[in-house]
């Protein structure tokens, strides 16, 4: 029982990670691929640590997971943030923005209670 609940949310936390992932052109919310700097500074790590990073840094992390750790995810490019929120006014540069935010990772987020709910009923004891 406990390996199911943890191969369950092990799947769940992948498909969210993936949907974050996922760029704008494929159907997403992440910006389109320019530089690939945003989807690489995908950082990831268990209890507390940071251990991978890059664009499939969470296979590794997941493949370690254990019930009952925590998982951690965070895309650390400079302009992350700004590009999930959004950012109106100047920068520390003096150029204006009115950038509405893409929401990739909470929306992506906001979908692991289905994700839960279909990993439950296809994996099995």
């Amino acid at each position: 029982m406990k390996e199911r609940m943890r191969d369950v949310f092990a799947e769940a936390v992948q498909d969210v990670v993936e949907m974050a992932q996922l760029e704008k052109s494929k159907g997403g919310r992440m910006p389109n691929r320019i530089t690939g700097t945003l989807i690489n500074s995908l950082a990831s790590g268990l209890n507390g640590t940071f251990a991978n990073t890059g664009e499939d840094s969470y296979i590794v992390t997941l493949a370690g997971l254990k019930l009952g750790d925590v998982a951690r995810f965070a895309w650390t490019a400079p302009y992350a943030r700004r590009l999930e929120l959004g950012f109106t006014g100047t920068d520390s540069l003096g150029r204006n923005y009115a950038h509405p935010g893409n929401h990739f990772v909470g929306a992506a987020a906001a979908q692991f209670p289905q994700r839960v709910a279909y990993w439950s009923a296809k994996v099995k004891t």
